[in-house]
């Protein structure tokens, strides 16, 4: 049997209309923020790339989510923010008018793989497998296909943690860098 392919996701950096400065006061960090790889971790990655330190920026600011890190980009609370390609994707379908136009993009990074879907060790052993299966095989019948296409979602696959080494090495990256300052 052969290993599935892992999918992958990109992460969008954006940021208002206004003029882009070479150093932005404020950016997201989509949730708390020594936990988030796409709202995070991802973006001082790139950062130790270029040979800056996330003081790139002169905060951060942990906005709970990439949903919220949007509104915070649109309000002007932020200057930048890293928002998942799915969640971009999702909101550009529902926003009016275009959230394309009160935005733009600074760039892409990526391809990183896709999140992982995990189940707390609390609930049963036996109600975990029912519930893998069940994702897995989703996309076998009209019903799930209608439900995974709501959501952009075209289908789930297994995976084992190699999958996620990649992550592992851009963390030690990001974590090496010098300490942030939020507000």
């Amino acid at each position: 049997m052969s290993t599935p392919t892992v999918p992958f996701i990109f992460l969008d950096w954006w940021c208002g209309r206004t003029a882009l400065t070479a150093h932005l006061p404020i950016c997201a960090a989509s949730a708390g923020a020594t936990m988030t790889h796409s709202g995070y971790a991802t973006v001082r990655h790139h950062l130790a790339q270029l040979g800056e330190t996330d003081r790139y920026f002169g905060a951060w600011l942990e906005t709970g989510g990439h949903f919220n890190s949007v509104e915070h980009l649109l309000n002007g609370r932020i200057d930048a923010a890293a928002i998942d390609s799915t969640v971009w994707d999702y909101l550009l379908q529902q926003q009016e008018p275009p959230l394309a136009d009160k935005t733009r993009l600074i760039g892409s990074l990526g391809p990183n793989p896709s999140p992982p879907m995990v189940v707390s060790e609390q609930v049963p052993a036996s109600q975990r497998q029912q519930l893998r299966q069940l994702l897995l095989t989703l996309h076998q019948n009209p019903t799930g296909q209608a439900i995974l296409a709501s959501s952009g979602v075209e289908r789930f696959t297994a995976v084992s943690n190699h999958a996620y080494q990649s992550l592992y090495k851009m963390s030690q990256v990001a974590t090496a860098s010098e300490s942030t300052s939020q507000i």
